[in-house]
């Protein structure tokens, strides 16, 4: 990992330090086979490269081989703060993911599957935990799903609240008092856009507001399951291969739909382009891979 000193004003972004963020500490409370990885053999999911999250001043990443070890660094001041033992002692269970809080915070949002064996046969736990970086601590929360896969489609975190999407339902937490908040059938993952964090139900997009802890109904329009920000007053929907529609979320409800006319039977890519806090301006990239050229063409929503 390596860090540097970056300014939007300078060409010239000095690099401060360089750590390897598996690097172990003498001092560690635990024995080698406590962080190993489960066996090849376990049905649960093994990451099998590094994955990491930053949250302000924290680093926390766990390492290839040892996806039972979480590893905390400081990199303001280049200080591995700790080394944390998955919170299941159950040697067949492993960190998969890691999410940082959407509101700036010290809490990181992990994931971890274990294996069981129950009287169906294997079976995996999905357990949510939430883990504060400046108090090298795991907070109380804890929620546990269980099934033959892995149940969880997405998890979000924004402080105070953890969102959870299973296969039918959102569930909202607010993970610093372990209460449930809510419970929403839901089509989509959550998003954030704006002060809300929203989903499709019943062919219409919710929204939960973050500041006031209530959920309201943002569009009249019909949405569909995938969508897209397109910028803090606007979502894209595809109609099909080549077609779109702008969708304005707000009191004027606006309803634009664009066709471009592909030069090529090739596929499509789109990245929001990240030119101002607002993202006003959508990149749609036409790719033909057999002679490797591309057809570039920049949307801007104002």
């Amino acid at each position: 990992m390596s860090v540097f000193r970056m300014s939007v004003t300078s060409t010239h972004w000095p690099l401060i330090y360089t750590f390897h963020f598996d690097e172990r500490l003498s001092t560690a409370d635990f024995t080698e086979e406590a962080a190993l990885s489960p066996s090849e053999h376990a049905i649960i999911t093994v990451p099998e490269s590094s994955f990491y999250t930053i949250t302000g001043d924290y680093f926390v990443g766990v390492a290839p081989g040892y996806t039972r070890l979480l590893h905390v660094w400081n990199i303001y001041t280049g200080e591995k703060l700790k080394e944390v033992v998955c919170p299941v002692s159950n040697p067949n269970s492993c960190f998969i993911t890691l999410c940082h809080s959407y509101k700036p915070s010290p809490d990181v949002l992990s994931v971890v599957e274990e294996e069981v064996l129950e009287e169906r046969g294997l079976m995996i736990r999905m357990h949510v935990y939430v883990y504060n970086a400046s108090e090298l601590v795991f907070r109380e929360f804890v929620e546990t799903r269980l099934g033959r896969v892995n149940t969880l489609y997405q998890c979000m975190i924004y402080d105070p609240y953890v969102f959870i999407k299973d296969f039918f339902n959102l569930s909202v937490f607010n993970y610093k008092t372990s209460a449930l908040v809510d419970v929403k059938p839901a089509l989509s993952n959550p998003i954030l856009f704006n002060d809300n964090v929203i989903y499709v139900r019943e062919r219409k997009l919710r929204g939960f507001n973050v500041s006031t802890g209530v959920t309201n109904q943002l569009s009249s329009f019909n949405a569909c399951s995938m969508y897209f920000i397109a910028c803090d007053r606007f979502v894209t929907q595809v109609l099909s291969f080549r077609d779109f529609e702008v969708l304005e979320v707000g009191r004027r409800q606006a309803r634009r739909h664009f066709n471009f006319e592909s030069s090529n039977r090739y596929w499509w890519s789109d990245r929001v382009a990240m030119t101002n806090r607002m993202y006003t301006k959508k990149i749609m990239i036409e790719s033909n891979e057999r002679n490797k050229k591309h057809n570039i063409y920049l949307l801007n929503f104002w």
